[in-house]
C-alpha cells in the first residue's frame, strides 16, 4: 500500500493537469475564433504543443509532484502558484521568440485565466479527496515506533488523530521492556516487520547508541523499510535545520527561512514594487495634499517625520511617516502611549486609521522595507529588547514591513509590558519561518479591513 501513492496518485495529478491545459487551450481558441477552421494553418496547434511541453518543463523544474502526505493546503496552493508563474513565463518567452502567433494575445489571456483557476482547484480537490479516502482506511502506510518517551507519545497522538494522512500505527517497541538485550529487541523487531508487512519505522534517536542505530539502519535497508528518525532534544529542533552538501559533506544550516530562496525573494520584491507603485499613484497623489494641509493647520512643524529604525540584518535606515506629534526632543527615546500629550488631534486620527504609515510605501520602493514584515523599531528599543527577549534579533533576518502578522493579531501600539513585546516577536518569527505569498496577501487584506474597522490598540 505504501508505494501506491507514488505509482498512481502522481500520474493521476499529471493526467488531470494535461487535460485541464488542453481543454482550456481549445476552449479559449473556440471562444475567440468561433471554431477551429484555421487552428492548424495559423500555427495554434504548434502553440498548443508548446503549452504542453512548457508544462512538462515547469513541473520538472519545480518538482511539482513531490508532495508529502502531511502538506498543508496553503503549502500546496503556494507551490501551485510558483509553478503557474514559471509556466506562463515559459509560454510567453516561446511566444515572443517564435513570433508566429500575432492574434494570440487575447486568447492566451483567456487560457491563462482558465488554467490559473482550474489547476489549483483540481489540486485541492484531488488532495482533499485522497485524504477522505485515506480517512476511511484506504491507501495507508503501516508504521511502527522504536522507543517510548515524550516525543514518541506526540507522534503516537498524531497518528491516532490524523487518519486523513494515511498512517496506521501497529506497535510501539519499548526498548526498556527487553532489559537492555538489543539482540532480542532487533530480532523481535525483524519478525514483527516481516509478519505485518510494515512500511515505515519511526526511530527515537535518544533511545539507542550509535552502534545500535547502525544495526537498525542495516535492517531497514535490507527489507527495505523507510526509516525516519525522531529528535528528542529540547535544545536542538531539527525543524530549524536545512541540509546542504559541499561535495559529499552534509552541512546543516541553522534556521533556513523561505525568503532565503531567490525565487521567493524575487516574488516578494515584485509584489512590493507593484503594490507600492499602485498606492503611490492612485491613493498617495490625492491624499497627500489633504493630509499635509490638515497637519500644517493643526500644528507647527514638517509634514513628514523621519526616524532611524532597525532594518534588514539590523542595519539602520530612515523610516518615514506623517508627523502625528507636536515637534519635541523625545521622539527617539520615548514611545507614544495612550493619552500622550505630544499627539495632535490630526495625529490621533492618522494613528487610529494607520494613515500615518503611508509614506513608508516610499521606503518599500527604495528597498529598505517590505509591504509585509516585522514592524521596524526605533534603535533604542532594538537595543533594549534584544537584552531581555529571547530570539529578538532573529526578526531582522528579513526586511521590516508596513504591516505584519503581529499587527493584524492586535499586537501593535504601546509596548510597556515586555510580555506583549515577546508575543509580538513570536508572531514575527512565526511569519518569517512560515512565509508564503498567500500569507502576505492575507495579511494585506486583514490590514485593510482593520483600517476601516479602526485599531483599538493604536495610540
Amino acid at each position: 500500500m505504501a508505494g501506491l501513492y507514488s505509482r498512481i496518485i502522481k500520474p493521476i495529478h499529471f493526467i488531470g493537469d494535461i487535460l485541464i491545459i488542453n481543454s482550456s487551450f481549445l476552449l479559449s481558441y473556440y471562444i475567440i475564433f468561433d471554431g477551429f477552421d484555421k487552428f492548424v494553418s495559423n500555427h495554434y496547434a504548434l502553440l498548443q504543443l508548446i503549452a504542453n511541453l512548457a508544462w512538462v518543463i515547469s513541473i520538472t523544474t519545480v518538482k511539482a509532484y513531490k508532495l508529502y502526505r502531511v502538506s498543508t493546503i496553503i503549502t500546496i496552493i503556494n507551490n501551485v502558484i510558483r509553478l503557474l508563474i514559471l509556466y506562463f513565463v515559459i509560454i510567453e518567452v516561446c511566444n515572443g521568440v517564435l513570433n508566429r502567433f500575432p492574434s494570440s494575445r487575447i486568447m492566451l489571456f483567456y487560457f491563462y485565466g482558465m488554467v490559473a483557476i482550474a489547476i489549483p482547484l483540481w489540486r485541492i480537490m484531488s488532495i482533499v479527496s485522497l485524504r477522505i479516502y485515506r480517512k476511511k482506511g484506504h491507501n495507508y502506510r503501516r508504521v511502527i515506533i522504536l522507543g517510548e518517551n515524550g516525543t514518541t507519545k506526540d507522534i503516537v497522538e498524531f497518528f491516532n488523530i490524523h487518519h486523513e494522512y494515511g498512517y496506521r500505527l501497529f506497535k510501539v517497541f519499548n526498548f526498556q521492556e527487553y532489559n537492555g538485550n538489543f539482540n532480542k529487541y532487533i530480532e523481535s523487531l525483524r519478525s514483527f516487520c516481516f509478519e505485518k508487512d510494515i512500511d515505515e519505522i519511526y526511530c527515537s534517536m535518544s533511545e539507542f547508541n550509535l552502534e545500535q542505530l547502525n544495526q537498525i539502519i542495516d535492517f531497514s535497508e535490507k527489507k527495505p523499510l523507510r526509516l525516519k528518525f525522531l529528535n528528542n532534544s529540547a535544545a536542538l529542533n531539527f525543524k530549524n535545520f536545512k541540509i546542504d552538501f559541499y561535495d559529499f559533506i552534509p552541512i546543516y544550516i541553522f534556521r533556513p527561512i523561505p525568503l532565503d530562496e531567490d525565487f521567493n525573494k524575487i516574488l516578494k520584491r515584485v509584489f512590493d514594487i507593484f503594490f507600492s507603485f499602485f498606492v503611490s499613484l492612485f491613493i498617495f497623489t490625492w491624499l497627500f495634499p489633504i493630509v499635509a494641509i490638515f497637519i500644517k493647520f493643526n500644528s507647527k512643524g514638517p509634514v513628514f517625520f523621519k526616524q532611524k529604525r532597525s532594518g534588514l540584518d539590523n542595519n539602520d535606515f530612515e523610516c518615514y511617516k506623517f508627523r502625528t506629534m507636536s515637534v519635541n526632543n523625545e521622539s527617539d527615546s520615548i514611545q507614544a502611549k495612550t493619552g500622550d500629550l505630544r499627539i495632535t488631534k490630526v495625529g490621533a486620527f492618522l494613528r487610529r486609521t494607520s494613515l500615518d504609515e503611508l509614506p513608508q510605501f516610499f521606503n518599500v520602493l527604495w528597498g529598505n522595507m517590505s509591504i509585509v514584515g516585522p514592524r521596524p523599531h526605533m534603535i533604542k528599543h532594538t537595543e533594549q529588547y534584544s537584552e531581555i527577549i529571547d530570539h529578538y534579533m532573529r526578526r531582522h533576518f528579513i526586511k521590516p514591513g508596513i504591516s505584519g502578522l503581529a499587527q493584524i493579531k492586535g499586537y501593535r501600539g504601546e509596548t510597556t509590558d515586555p510580555s506583549l513585546m515577546e508575543r509580538r516577536v513570536k508572531m514575527d518569527i512565526f511569519y518569517m519561518e512560515n512565509w508564503s505569498f498567500l500569507l502576505d496577501l492575507k495579511i494585506v487584506l486583514m490590514t485593510v479591513i482593520n483600517i476601516f474597522k479602526g485599531e483599538r490598540n493604536a495610540v
